[in-house]
């Protein structure tokens, strides 16, 4: 309903044929309008209809052209793509990760597409994947360079040049910053964000060859906000959405390959088994999204062929507005970041030690 609503409101070919109705339509039709308004418990006249309705129209319309800046900003500023072109059946996609939940809904969009996916995890495939014949498991130590770059030459080899990357593999502690011990927040970084540098390094160089590509980078909607606990994830998933952006700039402008599109996808809680321990908590203030509907998102977005920054799922108006807490004065940030609170306190009632003051060695 608030979509058809906001659909009908911010719509300019809605309002317009409004507008059209009231300045050239029959004129029965505004004497019938009007007296419908003069029943109304408020003071509403014609004119005041008809300016709001324009005020309606003008913001639908910089809505469309801001719309259009958008996916032309995601293209690179192609207008015409200058790319070779793309045929899902003869495409091969490398997924970190791609032993999860989300991964596995992505893979499954992706193979129906007929594209050849290479997974790169230190996790068995489950079964909804590991009988699929377009599906190759690579055991990859996502924290080495060196294995990442010999599973890379393996999948040159099987499967040919990789057009498409999905840097999805993420994990979080789940412990204060006091608490956390050295190897386990080297192993959160490497995991969720060096490795990015490791799998572009080895995959971009063939997409810029081919002349197409398309690189995913899964952060979440804690880029744009801090939930205590997990200072690892957070950390980590802010640094995503700045590899993002500053990979994007590199290929449009070193590389100067437009043809090779980036996304950088938002989730927000998501029923996963990285969510398990503070589940509860989420609930009493949020809903949870599932895998299925992430896993939709992201082939969306590689199908389309553009780029794209998406904050998932798009239509709670929490989204929308999270990303914009960072120009909002402190007080307005502080406020917003608290409402993670219940998320923590569930945890630490099920985990005491959580709080204890000595540090992990």
């Amino acid at each position: 309903m608030a979509a058809l609503l906001r659909f009908t409101l911010f719509e300019p070919v809605v309002t317009g044929a409004v507008l059209l109705g009231f300045f050239y339509g029959p004129p029965e039709v505004r004497e019938k309008v009007a007296a419908r308004l003069s029943t109304l418990p408020f003071h509403l006249t014609t004119d005041t209809l008809v300016r709001v309705f324009q005020g309606l129209f003008a913001l639908g319309v910089a809505r469309r052209v801001s719309g259009f800046i958008d996916w032309l900003s995601f293209r690179n500023w192609e207008l015409f793509y200058s790319g070779a072109p793309w045929a899902w059946d003869q495409e091969v996609a490398v997924v970190t990760g791609g032993s999860g939940d989300i991964a596995t809904e992505l893979i499954k969009k992706l193979i129906a597409k007929g594209i050849k996916v290479a997974v790169l995890d230190v996790q068995q495939l489950p079964a909804a994947t590991k009988n699929e014949k377009l599906v190759k498991f690579y055991k990859c130590d996502l924290t080495s360079s060196a294995a990442v770059h010999e599973a890379a030459l393996a999948v040159k080899k099987d499967l040919g040049t990789p057009t498409i990357l999905v840097n999805n593999a993420g994990i979080a502690i789940g412990a204060p910053i006091t608490q956390i011990s050295d190897a386990k927040l080297d192993l959160v970084f490497k995991v969720n964000l060096i490795s990015q540098w490791y799998t572009v390094r080895e995959f971009l160089p063939g997409m810029i060859d081919s002349r197409k590509g398309h690189i995913v980078t899964v952060a979440s909607m804690a880029s744009y906000t801090g939930v205590a606990g997990i200072s690892d994830y957070c950390a980590t998933k802010a640094g995503a959405l700045a590899f993002h952006e500053c990979l994007t700039q590199e290929i449009r402008h070193l590389h100067q390959a437009p043809f090779v599109r980036t996304t950088c996808a938002h989730p927000f809680w998501t029923s996963t088994a990285m969510v398990t321990d503070i589940k509860d908590g989420i609930k009493k203030t949020d809903a949870l999204i599932t895998p299925q509907y992430v896993g939709d998102v992201l082939a969306r977005a590689i199908f389309s062929k553009n780029g794209a920054h998406v904050v998932i799922p798009d239509y709670n108006p929490k989204m929308r507005v999270a990303p914009l807490l960072r120009g909002l004065p402190s007080w307005i940030n502080s406020i917003g970041n608290d409402t993670t609170k219940e998320n923590i306190l569930t945890a630490v009632r099920a985990n005491p030690d959580l709080i204890r003051k000595r540090n992990t060695p």
